[in-house]
């Protein structure tokens, strides 16, 4: 399989930010589900899974990341009395594929307001079918998270529009930023520092949806 270009200077890092992602992630979720606890809105329960499956798959590509940066692969897999590596590889990342797929739909599903439960798992089932399915998995990981962040951020653009409320503005801010962040994921096999652009514009948009739950809270 192959992978984005990371720069050497980088390596470590990006399993940093994404541990970062995942601990925002799990933030979210936490407040998301004390909010479904207290109001009985079925959507908050949705919203905290959706951060939740995100948060996993942060863990897994921080993870899977840390263990190149060590070269710890082939200990791991010792350790573990796995026979190949490349088995584990691929094992971390379509798990990682998998709950970004569970996470992002559920987000689409939770922003579309419907109940069509059909609907839910014709969407992951056809978003994962569409990445194991294709040559370069990876690219085609970053072009179904771009549709589904690039819809999400569209819709609030329009509710923004609608109502001016500062949360709206922050999600579609946040949002915006991982429309950036999952195009230069895309084009990350052409230069090392868009892979790190990425990073950074993913980090951006998590600050500024957990800026949008503080300030919710108070």
């Amino acid at each position: 399989m192959d992978f984005p270009i990371c720069p050497t200077w980088f390596l470590g890092f990006d399993a940093i930010f994404e541990l970062a992602f995942a601990i925002v992630a799990f933030t979210i979720a936490l407040f998301a589900y004390k909010v479904y606890r207290y109001s009985g809105v079925k959507q908050g329960r949705l919203f905290a899974a959706s951060f939740t499956f995100l948060g996993i798959a942060y863990v897994l590509q921080s993870l899977f990341n840390m263990l190149t940066w060590r070269n710890a692969h082939e200990q791991l897999c010792s350790a573990l009395r796995i026979s190949s590596v490349a088995i584990f590889q691929d094992i971390m990342i379509y798990s990682f594929f998998l709950f970004l797929i569970l996470g992002l739909v559920t987000l689409f599903y939770v922003t579309m307001k419907t109940k069509r439960q059909r609907l839910y798992w014709l969407l992951v089932a056809l978003s994962f079918a569409t990445i194991i399915l294709s040559p370069h998995p990876l690219v085609a990981s970053y072009l179904v998270a771009l549709i589904f962040y690039l819809w999400i951020f569209l819709h609030f653009v329009q509710n923004y529009s609608r109502k001016h409320k500062r949360g709206s503005l922050l999600v579609m801010f946040a949002f915006g930023l991982f429309v950036l962040s999952a195009t230069q994921f895309l084009f990350g096999k052409t230069g090392g520092i868009l892979y790190v652009l990425a990073h950074i514009f993913q980090l951006g948009g998590y600050v500024l949806l957990l800026v949008n739950f503080y300030v919710m809270k108070k």
